[in-house]
């Protein structure tokens, strides 16, 4: 049986924030519904960055901050996992009193962070999720992470932040995926591929003895085929999204030339999702593929009511096995005798 997890990056948007209520609030209320009617367990890669903020901020940002801890310990309640998520531009956010403004996203990457402050915020933001988390189980721990915009490189200035919060896991690389705008990753290599591996000093090499685990997200070549289907999809199907916020976009300065042409014209890489793609293509997709392990990423901020329908839909696939990155870390332990 093919095992899947469906990871959820828990956040607003980082050009026009958005309101937490439709953004983050509402869609995750509605997927908490599906999978307590399908058994289906779930992880979500909570941006604690911005509940640090909500609850240091003001009267009203801390009753904003109350009720997204109550939806992390509904989610525990249901057997879901709430895992790390660093957006560090929340560190220079301002609040206007309806939105952020995030200061032209100077501080988007991790790397733009000395490593100190690096380890400070993975211990802090793993304290604050597991403070959360043990007034429903006191026996858990937050052990898995996901870098904001997928900047989990350098890996050298990182490490120690993993080593210090007891993280396991990574869920940041796109297979043979790259971008050189502000995110500025690059995850192309030979070893690089869409199954669960070991590593050490770094994510894009694996190492059996490593002390990591790395559980890619699940990328695959975006041809013209395909690309006619998402046009197809969005302009017959595609509702409105929940989210009220916008996006960061790319300009000539966020991406190259020949990643701009990559993206209009030629095959690209993109990650298995349900943000904006219809369960037709995720289907065919994954029938194409066909691996062992997929790793789907969603965002609630992206997700309508037609993709709602698409998920509920496709957790009631029988020949899959839904895990948490919790679940399948035992799992992959037990594999490996480690």
């Amino acid at each position: 049986m093919k095992k899947v997890l469906l990871t959820f990056d828990y956040e607003l948007f980082f050009l026009k924030s958005g309101t937490p209520q439709k953004s983050i609030l509402h869609p995750t209320d509605k997927l908490i519904e599906i999978f307590k009617e399908t058994n289906t367990k779930a992880t979500f890669f909570i941006d604690v960055l911005y509940y640090l903020r909500l609850s240091e901020e003001n009267h009203a940002t801390i009753e904003i901050a109350k009720m997204i801890k109550n939806q992390l310990q509904k989610l525990i309640m249901h057997g879901h996992r709430i895992e790390l998520h660093l957006h560090p531009d929340w560190l220079n956010a301002k609040y206007n009193g309806f939105e952020w403004d995030f200061n032209n996203n100077k501080n988007y990457r991790l790397d733009s962070l000395d490593e100190k402050t690096i380890k400070n915020l993975f211990v802090t933001g793993s304290s604050i999720l597991n403070e959360i988390a043990c007034e429903v189980n006191n026996k858990y721990r937050v052990n898995a992470f996901r870098a904001g915009g997928y900047c989990i490189q350098p890996f050298t200035k990182i490490q120690s932040g993993f080593l210090q919060s007891g993280i396991q896991i990574d869920s940041s690389v796109l297979p043979n995926s790259f971008s050189d705008g502000i995110r500025n990753y690059d995850f192309r290599g030979e070893q690089i591929e869409n199954k669960i591996y070991r590593f050490g000093k770094d994510p894009l090499i694996s190492d059996t003895m490593g002390e990591f685990l790395e559980f890619p997200i699940t990328t695959f070549r975006k041809n013209m085929i395909i690309k006619i289907l998402d046009k197809l999809y969005k302009r017959s199907f595609r509702d409105e999204n929940f989210g009220d916020g916008k996006g960061l976009i790319s300009t000539k300065n966020d991406i190259s030339i020949v990643e701009n042409i990559n993206k209009k014209f030629r095959t690209r890489r993109a990650s298995l999702s349900f943000d904006d793609n219809s369960l037709f293509q995720l289907n065919l997709v994954m029938e194409l593929l066909n691996l062992d392990y997929y790793n789907i990423i969603c965002h609630p901020k992206f997700l309508s009511e037609k993709s709602l329908l698409n998920i509920k839909k496709f957790v009631k696939n029988t020949n899959l096995r839904f895990m948490t990155t919790n679940e399948m870390l035992t799992f992959t332990n037990q594999k490996v005798g480690k």
